[in-house]
């Protein structure tokens, strides 16, 4: 006995009826900011890990882009739930960490680099959380008017990392820096 498969059997999906290009313009410049964040590591001690950590939430960010009915995909939840609990797993051992050297040492958690990859991290486990509440959450669900203060929001959180990285970068005492920092950006 023969089955047939369909060409296109993604799962249908509703595409949110207010304000669909605001997501994929959400999901495009978090696009962007994952694509730079992993172009970065280049010159990291571990450049694997943190490329695959930036890399993998770039791809899924994509995808929503050219086609948002994917995110309802068993792939795409798969690869999303489980770069998520990686991720936060990580980030509950680097806050042990940056909890260990701010005791010892300094304040501000930005002068370490597990304080840097921790944020890099939070970045990451919000972004997704944020994909995985509307796999689970339709934005019809959301009522008229939180639809468009949710997407609002949605919009708000993804233009954080940039802003967060340019002030960054313009307070930053680039002395204070390692040696695989120095050379790329901040040129």
């Amino acid at each position: 006995m023969m089955t047939e498969y369909k060409i296109n059997s993604l799962p249908s999906y509703e595409v949110p009826s207010c304000f669909p290009w605001l997501w994929r313009a959400a999901n495009g410049i978090m696009s962007i900011f994952l694509a730079l964040a992993t172009y970065v590591q280049i010159n990291d001690p571990d450049p694997a890990i943190w490329m695959a950590v930036y890399g993998i939430p770039c791809f899924l960010c994509t995808s929503i882009c050219i086609y948002p009915p994917v995110i309802k995909t068993f792939l795409w939840k798969a690869l999303s739930v489980s770069h998520l609990t990686a991720c936060i797993v990580g980030a509950m051992y680097l806050s042990m960490s940056v909890s260990k050297h701010m005791r010892v040492e300094s304040m501000n958690p930005l002068t370490h680099e597990e304080g840097r990859e921790l944020c890099g991290l939070t970045v990451v486990i919000t972004w997704l959380a944020v994909c995985q509440l509307l796999t689970i959450k339709r934005c019809a669900e959301f009522g008229p008017f939180n639809c468009t203060y949710t997407w609002s929001i949605f919009a708000v959180i993804a233009m954080i990392p940039f802003v967060l990285w340019c002030v960054y970068l313009n307070t930053l005492d680039k002395d204070s820096l390692p040696g695989h920092c120095k050379n790329l950006i901040l040129q």
